[in-house]
């Protein structure tokens, strides 16, 4: 389980509203191992559901605090970085939000 620094709700909800889950109102990470994490997400009715994730960069020592520190920093940057074109696009009308951290679309 990740240290203090991966636990900020917001991160958490920032990860997972960039990789497929934009309607994502709250998320927290409940397991993670070799292949991925597993986040606890409430969606905007209020339901809740987990939704899993792979690492970006393939399998890692579950064991190894840095690995999945570093596992989970690198989905942070992503979903940020995914978020912030997509609200920046959004506002210019040239992209919107495809509902991937990999995928913007031509309106």
């Amino acid at each position: 389980m990740p240290s203090e620094p991966q636990s900020d709700p917001v991160e958490h909800l920032a990860v997972v509203q960039a990789h497929g889950h934009p309607d994502a109102t709250a998320a927290r990470l409940v397991d993670t191992d070799a292949e991925g994490g597993t986040w606890r997400v409430t969606d905007e009715v209020g339901a809740e559901h987990d939704v899993r994730l792979r690492w970006r960069r393939g399998p890692i020592e579950p064991s190894d605090a840095a690995a999945v520190e570093a596992a989970l920093a690198e989905l942070h940057r992503v979903a940020t970085s995914a978020l912030s074109l997509s609200h920046a696009m959004g506002e210019h009308g040239a992209l919107r939000y495809a509902g991937s951290a990999s995928e913007c679309a031509p309106r």
